[in-house]
């Protein structure tokens, strides 16, 4: 259903009526894009909605019927008391991927290498996740890691949006732990096909913990990246 650049939850569902849909999907949860504003009208409530995939917890809305997970990341025996919607459990991973777009462009081509990220060629921890999944938890294992490690490794993130305000704050991190903060390197941003080319050139992948990768580090699996992660208790910290 194409609803164009501008519309309103009164004329979605209207459309949404009028194409007679029996189920309709969100894909965004509580983030950018999100389809709920339009599925909590009150004239859907005999279409089945369901959440999947871009928001890795419940919605805690009463209206959003179902929520597509696996259990891996939604442990079956939390699940009345941490999801307001039923589970719809897939055999293996809820989480879709398909290689073939990469081969090209990704697994075929020679990894890259420090120079090919504007970087010193040095051991590479890295975590791809973005800033706001990021809290003093992970920074106090990340700087235990690297204490122990060679003085000539570093960590590598994204240059996320505002990366120029979380930059300081993310060496100061750093520097209270013992780390010095040179040891922080941020890698530009790159269309999707050469992000994932370049997430090659980390040696470790290193996950964060109270909210995981999710599909970004799915993107380093598919680069070949050798990945350190830790399962929490609730799905956002497992998928």
């Amino acid at each position: 259903v194409d609803l164009g650049d501008t519309y309103s939850p009164v004329k979605a569902a209207d459309r949404f009526l009028t194409d007679e849909l029996d189920v309709i999907i969100d894909l965004h949860g509580h983030t950018l894009h999100s389809g709920l504003p339009l599925l909590a009208h009150p004239s859907l409530s005999n279409i089945l909605k369901l959440s999947f995939c871009g928001w890795p917890q419940t919605t805690g809305a009463a209206f959003i019927d179902h929520m597509v997970a696996d259990k891996v990341v939604a442990v079956p025996e939390q699940a009345s008391r941490e999801f307001t919607e039923k589970l719809i459990m897939l055999p293996e991973s809820y989480l879709p991927a398909d290689h073939a777009n990469l081969v090209g462009s990704v697994l075929s081509r020679p990894r890259a290498t420090a120079g090919d990220v504007n970087h010193t060629s040095s051991f590479a921890f890295g975590s791809l996740s973005s800033f706001q999944k990021l809290d003093s938890s992970v920074f106090d294992v990340w700087a235990n890691i690297l204490r122990r490690s060679s003085s000539r490794s570093v960590l590598r993130l994204m240059r996320y949006a505002l990366h120029d305000l979380a930059e300081p704050r993310l060496r100061e991190e750093l520097a209270a732990r013992g780390v010095h903060p040179s040891r922080l390197e941020l890698t530009p941003m790159a269309p999707w096909l050469d992000h994932v080319w370049r997430k090659t050139h980390l040696d470790v992948m290193l996950d964060s913990i109270v909210k995981s990768g999710h599909s970004v580090m799915q993107d380093g699996l598919w680069a070949q990246v050798p990945t350190v992660s830790l399962a929490g208790n609730r799905m956002e910290a497992r998928a």
